[in-house]
């Protein structure tokens, strides 16, 4: 069978699990297109090469503030010229599915394919770990939320890459659904890779700077500094800027900066906690390799501040705001010297360890096309 999966481009995160499922896709014998734009575009280039792949648009995103929240009214004014660029997606949607000719049609979150394939009349699978997005206006809440499920619900599936309640990440987002479409969510587990948990002496943190740019230039701004005069005697610290493909290298006393850690999957292994940027996807990661979070949320990104507060809700981890910062360590210490986030993180990593989510995925979108 032939697959076109598309995905939303802004960050690595839906890249990273479309990735995955496409990799499966192909082991089984299958033949996978890949679709996107702006960072996910870039990070499947240098990831994945080898895997076919189409542009589908130019770049969308929020236009955000200095530090990195999300300016509402300067993305309002820029309303006009989104628009044009949605419709340049759904016109790149249609062109790209014509000529691939797929099987089936896989979007990860992005509306421009669910159209373009729905309109094409091809079977089409929709992979969300946000069905609908939070707005301080109740009107625009409302219209929004009916907007984002009436897309998702012309699916033949719709696939939940969360944990099931009560573990879900992304919980206040799943909250108030219309019933029509919260019943039609096949929990499937976050699509990420998880490893085994090493014992080791030495404490480790592992630093994931991850998100657009203009997401991690404030934190790498303030962080940075403090790690490179800590005086933090028995802890090592591991920085990743998001700078993928960077192969830039930076080593202190107790502490090394990479611009792009080529290992990961090794130093999480090793690492006995994550900081990260609220992601969905490093938040998972982290759980469900059994290593307890500290978030720094981007201020005003109501996803990641959401995802943040679940897992301090769960007992998983901390939030800590970014303008306090100048409390890092304190919030270090507290997670390293407390076993009660270790065993919580365990308990997520030992319930979920069975679930394939990638098998999952691609059980629940073959059975809804036949």
């Amino acid at each position: 069978m032939r697959f076109y999966i598309s995905f939303v481009g802004i960050g690595y995160g839906h890249a990273s699990r479309c990735i995955n499922i496409a990799r499966k896709l192909i082991k089984m014998g299958h033949e996978v297109f890949l679709s996107s734009y702006g960072d996910g575009l870039g990070y499947v280039a240098r990831e994945s090469p080898d895997i076919p792949l189409v542009i589908g648009g130019e770049k969308v995103a929020w236009k955000m503030r200095e530090d990195g929240s999300p300016d509402i009214k300067g993305t309002l004014a820029r309303l006009p010229l989104y628009a044009l660029r949605f419709f340049g997606h759904v016109k790149g949607e249609l062109e790209n599915i014509e000529a691939v000719s797929p099987d089936v049609v896989i979007s990860d979150s992005r509306i421009s394919t669910i159209i373009a394939a729905r309109s094409l009349g091809f079977p089409l699978s929709v992979i969300v770990n946000q069905p609908r997005i939070l707005l301080d206006s109740p009107l625009l809440q409302k219209g929004t939320t009916k907007l984002m499920g009436t897309a998702w619900n012309l699916s033949n599936s719709i696939i939940m890459a969360d944990l099931p309640p009560p573990y879900t990440i992304s919980r206040a987002h799943v909250e108030d659904l219309p019933k029509s479409l919260y019943d039609r969510l096949e929990f499937v587990g976050p699509i990420v890779r998880r490893v085994k948990k090493a014992n080791e002496e030495e404490r480790r943190v592992l630093v994931l700077i991850s998100g657009p740019l203009h997401e991690r230039i404030p934190l790498i701004n303030s962080l940075l500094p403090m790690i490179r005069e800590n005086d933090e005697e028995d802890i090592q610290f591991i920085v990743s800027l998001g700078d993928a493909g960077s192969s830039y290298v930076e080593r202190g006393r107790n502490y090394v900066i990479h611009g792009w850690l080529q290992d990961k999957w090794e130093v999480l292994r090793r690492s006995d906690l994550v900081v990260c940027r609220g992601g969905h996807t490093t938040i998972s990661e982290a759980i469900l390799s059994g290593i307890p979070v500290i978030s720094i949320p981007v201020p005003g990104h109501s996803e990641k501040w959401e995802n943040s507060r679940s897992i301090e809700r769960i007992g998983a981890g901390l939030v800590l705001e970014q303008d306090r910062i100048n409390l890092f360590f304190n919030y270090v210490k507290t997670i390293l010297e407390n076993q009660e986030y270790y065993k919580k993180a365990n308990e997520i990593a030992r319930r979920f360890s069975r679930w394939n989510s990638v098998d999952r995925a691609i059980g629940i979108i073959l059975s809804s096309i036949h």
